[in-house]
């Protein structure tokens, strides 16, 4: 593949990814991913010696239209491409955990968000969707130890106070 082909492919790329940002902006899901998947699709031409690591970014954007559309599983696979091209996209983990959580896949949902934490130990997102999963499995105690290790982190942090709060009320901790 010339030089210009390879450039004129990443233009094209970055079009379809710009152009499925706009829809996701618009709520035309569906749309979205059409042209997430025409991005994706410029990447197969690209030669195997070019990095596609930005594809990662753009299965991230496509799992979120299709959770919008109550896709969720077909999300969740995006998710799990995009983790296999960079294991260490933090937003693909958090963003898988909170399906698997609104599915009420709570245990898979821990699992996911320790994935993170194992990278990013200070995730207070993941320490407060962790906490919520927790509390939904009635394992108050863990959740309010989670909520303790974000209040550590950040003493300012409302919502974690306030959930430990209605946490220790619930589970009769006080």
């Amino acid at each position: 593949m010339k030089q210009t082909d390879v450039l004129t492919t990443f233009l094209a790329i970055e079009h379809f990814k710009k152009e499925g940002g706009n829809f996701i902006e618009e709520k035309k899901f569906e749309n979205a991913i059409k042209s997430f998947d025409s991005a994706l699709g410029c990447y197969d031409a690209l030669p195997a010696d070019i990095s596609k690591l930005e594809s990662a970014g753009i299965l991230y954007l496509k799992a979120i239209a299709l959770a919008e559309l109550n896709k969720k599983e077909e999300a969740i696979d995006n998710l799990n491409k995009a983790l296999l091209i960079d294991p260490e996209k933090l937003h693909a983990l958090l963003y898988k955990g909170v399906i698997l959580q609104s599915m009420n896949r709570h245990e898979e949902s821990i699992g996911v968000f320790n994935e993170l934490l194992e990278i990013e130990p200070e995730a207070t997102s993941a320490l407060h969707y962790k906490a919520i999963s927790l509390n939904l499995l009635n394992r108050g105690k863990e959740a309010i130890e989670v909520l303790e290790s974000i209040i550590k982190i950040d003493p300012e942090d409302k919502d974690a106070v306030d959930y430990k709060e209605k946490l220790l009320t619930k589970f009769n901790l006080l």
